[in-house]
């Protein structure tokens, strides 16, 4: 007998808060313009590039999604950017992290 199961999914999930405003930050309140996703995205894109073994080969900017419920977090000198599994990498890779320095921010 064969007993077979899905691999398990796991989802990140972040939640970032301006306590002077009292309210939760999304990435498009830190990426509020189309201008700076489209650097951010040119940035991820070349990152991708850069390092192909980690990536789907086929993956596309137009793939890179990034949005109120993109999950990321603050670091010393910017923001990471976490992908959800499959979403620009297979399930073995796990959720990637995509670091963009504070310059595409501002």
């Amino acid at each position: 007998m064969t007993i077979s199961s899905p691999a398990a999914r796991t989802a990140a999930t972040s939640y970032n808060f301006d306590f002077d405003k009292r309210k939760q930050v999304v990435l498009t309140d830190v990426l509020n313009n189309q201008a700076k996703i489209e650097k951010a995205k040119n940035y991820i894109f070349s990152y991708i590039n850069e390092h192909p073994e980690q990536f789907y080969s086929d993956l596309k900017k137009s793939d890179i999604r990034l949005d109120e419920h993109t999950a990321f977090y603050y670091t010393s000198s910017g923001i990471s950017i976490v992908f959800q599994q499959y979403d620009i990498a297979p399930y073995a890779a796990g959720n990637q992290e995509i670091k963009l320095p504070s310059t595409l921010l501002y």
